[in-house]
């Protein structure tokens, strides 16, 4: 049985694989447990109840937990699309120096007309490379 067992395991891995959605995974421990238990009993019927029991556990356990942390990726913003936004100045905005803004929790460089000081709230009025273009907003 041990060898039925290792070309299932295989055969899942190429499948998992192949297909990239996490649920094949679960199976392959659920496997590794049946050939554990194939060294404790002979009987087939125990040991494909643990590997079907054991991996539908734990599929239904940890698939939704392993899948929130993949997809959790913070979403990344085209800086481009920051122009219109209003950001906070973290580091002075000088005529002819490189300030620093933040701006949905990203510090970016950011350069401006007028000399714009720490905390100030600004509006972001283009993009110059990786540069913001700013400028005060009066309050």
């Amino acid at each position: 049985m041990l060898y039925i067992w290792i070309c299932i395991i295989l055969l899942l891995t190429i499948l998992e694989i192949m297909t990239i959605n996490l649920t094949t995974i679960w199976y392959i421990l659920g496997a590794v447990l049946a050939i554990i238990v194939s060294f404790l009993t002979d009987n087939f019927f125990i040991q494909f109840g643990v590997f079907i029991i054991s991996g539908t556990i734990a599929y239904l356990c940890m698939n939704k937990y392993i899948k929130s942390l993949i997809n959790s990726k913070s979403e990344n913003i085209s800086i481009d699309s920051m122009i219109g936004m209003n950001g906070i100045v973290t580091k002075d905005v000088l005529k002819n120096n490189l300030g620093e803004v933040k701006v949905n929790g990203k510090k970016i460089s950011a350069k401006a007309s007028k000399n714009i000081n720490k905390n100030s709230i600004v509006k972001i009025l283009s993009v110059d490379g990786n540069t913001l273009v700013v400028e005060s907003v009066e309050e």
